[in-house]
């Protein structure tokens, strides 16, 4: 029992050290404040990394009104020896009159993901079920900065991530909040544009990605 208690123990540890530095469960925003520079819809593929976690994942836009643009998407996570998948969506506000920072383009946006790994690490199973809820201010350039159509974003945000996880007989939850900071480029690109960008969120994230842009302008 002594042994079993140990090894859940150490699992445990390892699970918590790496999953509440996981909070990057979908691509990052890597695009304009206004969504009235992109079409209709557009799918998207991105890749975020740190140094125990990677996720692949496909994301769908849809500009549902001129403020307003509605998306979801589904990822493969790596989380150390751990491997799942994960799955979420959010909605962007176009903030067109805003005052605060009239030289640029803002927007908030919130969404909500969920996700779920497991591993086998000491003999014992164990799984690990991951969400994320984030609150976001979306910042960015006017004019384009170089001559390939290269403009900026930044990011601040709020994030709370939740943890719970099973291995044997013992199981335990833990949740963390973190501001989260980011910024990166984006430019077009064929029929969409391709982005790359770094997020701080207790770790440090990079990604990259590529949207392709379908149908037409709203």
């Amino acid at each position: 029992m002594s042994r079993l208690f140990a090894r859940s123990f150490a699992v445990v540890t390892f699970v918590f050290s790496m999953s509440l530095n996981a909070d990057t469960l979908g691509p990052l925003d890597g695009r304009s404040a206004k969504p009235g520079q992109a079409k209709e819809m557009s799918v998207e593929l991105g890749y975020v990394t740190e140094s125990d976690f990677t996720n692949i994942a496909a994301r769908i836009n849809y500009q549902y009104s001129a403020p307003v643009t509605l998306y979801a998407d589904f990822g493969l996570v790596d989380l150390g020896s751990a491997d799942g998948s994960a799955l979420g969506f959010g909605v962007r506000y176009y903030l067109p009159k805003q005052r605060i920072l009239p030289m640029l383009d803002a927007s908030v946006r919130a969404s909500y993901h969920s996700g779920s790994v497991d591993f086998s690490n000491f003999g014992s199973s164990t799984e690990t079920d991951l969400s994320e809820l984030s609150f976001a201010l979306h910042l960015g350039g006017k004019e384009a900065f170089h001559e390939t159509g290269m403009k900026w974003y930044g990011v601040v945000s709020f994030n709370r991530m939740s943890t719970d996880f099973s291995t044997g007989q013992f199981s335990s939850s833990r949740s963390d909040s973190e501001l989260g900071f980011g910024g990166g480029v984006y430019m077009p690109f064929g029929p969409g544009e391709a982005y790359a960008g770094v997020e701080i969120i207790d770790d440090l994230f990079f990604g990259l990605g590529y949207r392709h842009f379908v149908g037409r302008a709203r």
